[in-house]
């Protein structure tokens, strides 16, 4: 009696949507992580708004970064011209969105050094927003330049966890970076202009309600309470920003 072959199973359809779906957890658990460290400086190492504040200044500078290499990645380029106009739109986002950062860390850096905000003036706070008018900003790579400050002073000054939570910020942008964007193909499907102007309507959408909801912590002393809320509401914000970026 001859053996009956067993019928092949074909793999299963399922398979890509699952590891999409699997994509798409780390996402969103990598964001979650990164933004309840800020809860934890504010619960256990004490930051009061002025530190919240610098922080959320500085995932700026970090979507900035991962928008840069978006332009760069965005859309197929088959001839030297198409790398030479990339080249030139990337130059021009590091000098707009460049000056946008320096101008909006000028605004948090008077807020913070504000004696409603703390009475310690002195360099702390030069040290954490590295930007002041005596340098030469004019540079075609001002976000590039804006980094490489922000990460130097972040080698010279670790502490109050800020060092664990800002590389947290850097990582999750560069996680949702590497499976939203690289591996799920998107780059194939847009191109460096529309990446240029991308990342505005978010940030200032939810840096307007980081600053007009931190004006009461400012006001009363950085109460925990009101800090705790600051946090949930901006991670909330960002969360449902997410959601609506996976579901297109």
């Amino acid at each position: 009696m001859q053996p009956i072959d067993q019928p092949k199973i074909p793999p299963t359809q399922n398979s890509a949507p699952q590891r999409d779906s699997r994509s798409h957890r780390l996402v969103i658990f990598s964001l979650l992580f990164a933004n309840l460290l800020p809860l934890l400086g504010v619960v256990v190492w004490r930051w009061d708004v002025r530190i919240l504040l610098i922080t959320y200044w500085f995932e700026n500078v970090i979507i900035g970064f991962y928008s840069l290499l978006r332009i760069m990645a965005g859309g197929e380029k088959k001839t030297l011209l198409a790398w030479l106009t990339t080249v030139g739109i990337a130059l021009f986002f590091s000098v707009h969105y460049g000056a946008f950062c320096w101008i909006h860390g000028l605004f948090v850096d008077v807020i913070t050094k504000s004696p409603l905000v703390s009475d310690n003036t002195s360099t702390e706070n030069e040290e954490l927003i590295p930007i002041n008018t005596k340098d030469n900003w004019t540079s075609p790579f001002l976000l590039v330049q804006i980094i490489v400050r922000i990460f130097t002073n972040l080698i010279n000054n670790r502490q109050d966890g800020r060092v664990i939570a800002w590389a947290a910020l850097f990582l999750s942008h560069g996680v949702s970076f590497v499976i939203n964007f690289l591996r799920s193909g998107q780059w194939r499907h847009t191109n460096p202009i529309e990446e240029t102007f991308k990342p505005y309507p978010r940030i200032i959408m939810l840096h307007l309600t980081i600053i007009f909801g931190a004006l009461p912590a400012i006001i009363f002393g950085s109460p925990l309470s009101l800090l705790i809320i600051l946090v949930v509401v901006k991670t909330s914000i960002d969360l449902i920003i997410l959601i609506r970026q996976i579901k297109k």
